[in-house]
């Protein structure tokens, strides 16, 4: 449970870099796991908001665009053990896209975000899926955010959401950071995505296939 948040403000002449911390009601608890979480799109499409509200548990109308990167932590609970979760927010910009691929290397799971009200926004999910597939390993969700602006406001289809995402075989949450409708199940559903990934029936299974193509294609043996 998070007790209290604090939050250091570092200035460069790239980007402004917040560090937010969560701290917890057990001083002594030790988190040995980490998760990396990035979370790119577009700009204002509300990245910044949605992880807002997941940390804080609040909407902030005050956010203001991304400049360069954003890092929050907070700890969660998955699978009975415990993660010091580090989400990454980063600029949609085109100015600072150059930047954003240092921020996705070691990343465990990322979150692409679009605007249900953005047709725009939406033609950029399969670019910054290829991004992140271009620089890391991690697991991916889609988001389509803002869905509590009315539909006579909205540009993309549930259909055109359908068929996307059963090209690329990539989950698919809606949400509002405003009201918080499906944040939770957002972040929820990444972590699912990680723990199937990295659980040891995955790896096992994996092995298997190894071993099966091995045995499968065996190395012929020359004469003497």
């Amino acid at each position: 449970m998070v007790n209290n948040v604090k939050c250091q403000i570092h200035n460069s002449p790239y980007f402004t870099f917040f560090a937010i911390t969560s701290q917890c009601h057990n001083n002594q608890m030790k988190t040995k796991n980490i998760l990396k979480i990035v979370i790119v799109g577009d700009s204002d499409t509300g990245k910044t908001a949605l992880t807002v509200r997941y940390v804080n548990g609040v909407f902030d109308p005050g956010t203001t665009p991304t400049i360069g990167v954003a890092n929050f932590n907070k700890i969660v609970k998955i699978e009975d053990r415990e993660y010091d979760v580090s989400l990454w927010d980063t600029a949609g910009s085109e100015k600072y896209r150059g930047l954003t691929p240092n921020y996705y290397r070691k990343a465990d799971g990322a979150i692409v975000v679009f605007d249900v009200n953005n047709s725009s926004s939406f033609n950029s999910v399969i670019r910054w899926i290829s991004d992140v597939q271009n620089y890391s390993n991690a697991q991916i969700v889609v988001c389509g955010n803002k869905i509590d602006i009315s539909d006579h406001h909205r540009e993309v289809t549930t259909a055109e959401i359908s068929k996307l995402t059963k090209m690329i075989g990539i989950p698919y949450v809606e949400t509002s950071a405003l009201s918080g409708v499906g944040v939770f199940q957002l972040f929820e559903s990444l972590y699912k995505e990680i723990n199937l990934r990295d659980s040891p029936k995955s790896q096992i299974s994996d092995e298997n296939m190894k071993s099966t193509t091995t045995s499968e294609n065996p190395q012929k043996e020359g004469c003497c």
